[in-house]
């Protein structure tokens, strides 16, 4: 084997192994300070960005359970997570977001979504954003109105970012909404915060728990 030749050969090696650390290095959490405050400031940065274009958002899922349960980002979680009503987005929005140091990674709908909860027809955008800035992770779920796919009635759902499902709720649960003061700003948050935690994670999530299921998700199969 050549000098060349087995030094490429090194190099692909050791890239492949840098590569299998970095996948399997823990992601940080809350509970380091650095990354708490990096979070916060992509938060309040995010949250300013959608205010002045008009979307209509709200805290979601861990971050609405933290606020509840916690009054503050709960430790062991890793993301943000912003809901938001599908029509009120704006394609500007993500270019307003990456301009500000956010890098995006859209999600795009499949077609076995598409024919189960949308009638057929696929969004013409994407079904969510995975959002990070100086390492910090914001998510942006977009929520479509529904037809009760899994709950009686009209309801809002947003697709999970592999396509496996949706997690549904009844309309009202997020269109209704009202302010709250969290981490130094006011924040949107269901009116009913109670119920579309429950809705969320079940009536026991005022306990905390690392691992916790989604009585709201709907599979696509």
């Amino acid at each position: 084997m050549s000098e060349p030749h087995e030094a490429g050969l090194l190099r692909r090696m050791l890239r492949r192994a840098h590569g299998v650390f970095v996948r399997q290095r823990p992601a940080p959490t809350f509970a380091d300070p650095d990354y708490r405050r990096k979070a916060i400031e992509a938060m309040h940065l995010a949250g300013g960005i959608l205010d002045r274009h008009g979307v209509v958002f709200w805290l979601d899922f861990g971050t609405a359970l933290g606020l509840a349960r916690e009054q503050d980002l709960i430790r062991h979680d890793s993301d943000i997570d912003l809901g938001l009503l599908a029509e009120t987005w704006k394609p500007e929005c993500a270019e307003q977001l990456r301009a500000a140091g956010f890098e995006l990674y859209p999600h795009a709908c499949s077609a076995e979504i598409a024919a189960r909860f949308m009638g057929g027809v696929a969004p013409p955008g994407p079904i969510s954003y995975g959002m990070r800035r100086l390492g910090a992770a914001v998510d942006l779920c977009i929520y479509f109105a529904g037809s009760g796919v899994g709950v009686r009635g009209d309801s809002r759902f947003f697709i999970q970012w592999e396509c496996k499902g949706v997690y549904e709720f009844p309309a009202r649960m997020v269109e209704d909404t009202r302010m709250a003061d969290f981490l130094g700003r006011g924040w949107r948050v269901p009116s009913d915060l109670e119920g579309y935690l429950t809705h969320a994670f079940g009536p026991d999530w005022r306990t905390p728990r690392r691992n916790c299921g989604y009585p709201c998700f709907v599979s696509v199969r």
